[in-house]
């Protein structure tokens, strides 16, 4: 049966539209009542946009509240399933607050949800649904959009976040190429191998067998960028722990830049992309560092700021092209560890950080700074707190 979409109004037919577009990635629509139990929503405010609930008593007296949202219902009534994916897409009603009169309104909550084991596949799928979405279905914007904010178009983004997995996986796990490639949405073991040698310069068997360095796809980095155009806001205060730690002596390899002194000089010089490459080492700690170098450890006409990887130090691999390394001692240092933090307050999880860092006073645990070690910073993550790392040596 056809079904005329020039009947509908624009918002029915951009409904109708991402309905059809859900489906076709394998959607299934949850549906749910208007009200829930209270009780969900009052353990977990921090997860609702407002405070306000539109409460009532039922004929039995229990507390009951109209839904404020979507995700919460979802989360209580679908269970993680081991080895699977549940996918869930939404149209519902909910009841909130007004952002511009401040009255209770009935809002139309749209929206996917992926519940179990979450891999690039899914990750690509709701990235393509949400494009469409955010673009109110203009395709030609949201395409242009994307280039902007990425550099990539949103094909190429998909491809590459497919790709990096892939040689991930190919690295840590004893997966076999072709459920691999059929698992990563590619629709041959030729096609995943052709886009495996452009973007890696190697067969994923080649890559598997003797895993080199590679530059892997790292999938952020716009919002960064803009958030870091804004002033800085330190009106919470903020809990920063310190504890002592003891770094064995080792190699660091690193990427040298020219006058960098910090992260975003560094990526001007150097590129952001070099972090994918990193990330793609093993570390002795587990990731990769950043550094700020003491003279010592500088060469002519390079950074103070370098970005490398921990390794023993009887190290005696293979250094990239283009690298360097450097043997560093034994150390302790003071390891700055900020609160989790969300995306949008990152620049002010940083600054909580290395403003601690410039007011504390080390003699009073019988320490001093040790000016000949780098300062290290690991990468900045919300869920661990922003940390920092600064050498110290026993007060003479």
């Amino acid at each position: 049966m056809s079904f005329d979409e020039s009947i509908l109004k624009s918002d029915e037919r951009a409904i109708y539209g991402l309905r059809s577009l859900y489906r076709k990635h394998g959607y299934t629509q949850y549906k749910m009542s208007k009200f829930e139990e209270y009780d969900l929503y009052s353990e977990n405010k921090d997860f609702l946009v407002s405070d306000g609930v539109i409460t009532f008593n039922d004929t039995n007296g229990k507390l009951l509240a109209l839904k404020p949202d979507v995700t919460l219902s979802i989360l209580k009534n679908f269970k993680d399933e081991e080895n699977a994916v549940q996918r869930l897409y939404y149209n519902e009603n909910v009841y909130r607050i007004s952002e511009t009169s401040h009255t209770y309104k009935e809002i139309m909550q749209t929206g996917l949800e992926c519940i179990g084991d979450i891999g690039c596949k899914e990750v690509s799928e709701v990235i393509i649904a949400d494009l469409a979405r955010a673009a109110n279905f203009s395709p030609w914007y949201a395409h242009r959009l994307f280039r902007e904010l990425t550099g990539v178009s949103p094909a190429e983004y998909i491809r590459k976040l497919r790709l990096t997995e892939a040689a991930k996986r190919l690295k840590s796990e004893k997966c076999r190429i072709t459920e691999l490639a059929m698992e990563l949405g590619f629709e041959s073991v030729d096609g995943f191998t052709r886009a495996f040698v452009r973007e890696f310069g190697m067969t994923p068997r080649e890559y598997k067998l003797r895993p080199v360095p590679v530059s892997l796809f790292i999938p952020y980095g716009v919002k960064f960028r803009e958030l870091m155009k804004e002033n800085i806001s330190m009106e919470n205060t903020r809990n920063v722990f310190i504890q002592v730690i003891r770094k064995p002596e080792r190699k660091v390899i690193i990427k040298r830049g020219v006058k960098a002194e910090g992260y975003w000089d560094y990526c001007n010089e150097v590129g952001c992309d070099i972090w994918g490459t990193l990330l793609s080492m093993d570390s002795l700690c587990g990731e990769p560092v950043c550094l700020w170098l003491p003279e010592k450890y500088m060469t002519p006409n390079t950074s103070k700021y370098v970005q490398g990887v921990e390794v023993d130090a009887d190290y005696s691999g293979a250094i990239p092209e283009g690298f360097d390394m450097i043997t560093l001692p034994v150390c302790e240092y003071l390891m700055f560890q900020g609160e989790p933090f969300a995306e949008e307050d990152y620049c002010e999880a940083i600054t909580a950080v290395q403003q601690a860092m410039d007011k504390y006073e080390p003699s009073v645990i019988g320490y001093e700074w040790d000016n000949e070690n780098p300062r290290i910073q690991l990468e900045p993550r919300g869920e661990r707190g922003y940390i920092e790392l600064k050498a110290v040596k026993a007060k003479a």
